[in-house]
């Protein structure tokens, strides 16, 4: 989140919700410059709110989390018990399956996205930021995932307030983790990080 916002999609945005989709899905909040952490340093764990009452079980024990119906985990899950197969198998396969016209790949990865679009519509309500960006891995199934992530946001979200939903993917991929490290170095020994290369 933080190398997003310092170089990257999220760049001059003063408040900023991530979701970092891959295995599992993360998340991370910066308001005015700085991620908030929360009292014990969980704010912005979206991947284990409940999205779906009695859904799917998570790998944290409840049922329904984001995580345990849009991660990459999920959709490969997903697409095995819906296919009766046991091939071992990734969420890019998944993806690129979907795209090659495997009808139920293409079905995963859309309610993977409208999974997804809850999670959105609930930070959107609860957070209001600025900016939603979508990075990690998952992020990468593009359209295919986001445009029904999208669609199910917009549609939980009243139509007056809609005009305000504003959702990017990232653009630093595996570099933002990196650069946002360097950020909170730089902070702690007090350099100007807009200022610093």
């Amino acid at each position: 989140m933080l190398g997003e916002y310092w170089r990257g999609a999220a760049r001059g945005v003063n408040s900023v919700f991530m979701f970092t989709l891959g295995t599992g899905i993360g998340g991370g909040l910066v308001i005015d410059g700085n991620l908030w952490n929360g009292r014990s340093g969980i704010a912005g764990e979206v991947g284990h709110t409940i999205v779906q009452i009695n859904g799917p079980r998570c790998a944290c024990g409840n049922r329904g989390c984001l995580e345990a119906l849009a991660s990459g985990t999920a959709i490969v899950r997903n697409y095995q018990e819906r296919k009766r197969m046991k091939q071992s198998l990734t969420a890019r396969q998944v993806v690129e399956r979907a795209r090659k016209g495997d009808m139920v790949a293409a079905s995963v990865v859309r309610q993977a996205g409208e999974a997804l679009g809850v999670g959105i519509a609930n930070v959107f309500h609860l957070v209001n930021p600025a900016l939603i960006l979508l990075g990690g891995g998952v992020s990468r199934a593009g359209k295919l995932l986001i445009q029904p992530a999208v669609g199910k946001a917009r549609s939980l979200i009243r139509p007056a307030l809609r005009r305000y939903l504003r959702i990017r993917r990232g653009q630093l991929g595996d570099d933002a983790g990196v650069l946002g490290a360097a950020y909170l170095g730089f902070r702690s020994i007090g350099l100007d990080v807009h200022e610093t290369l």
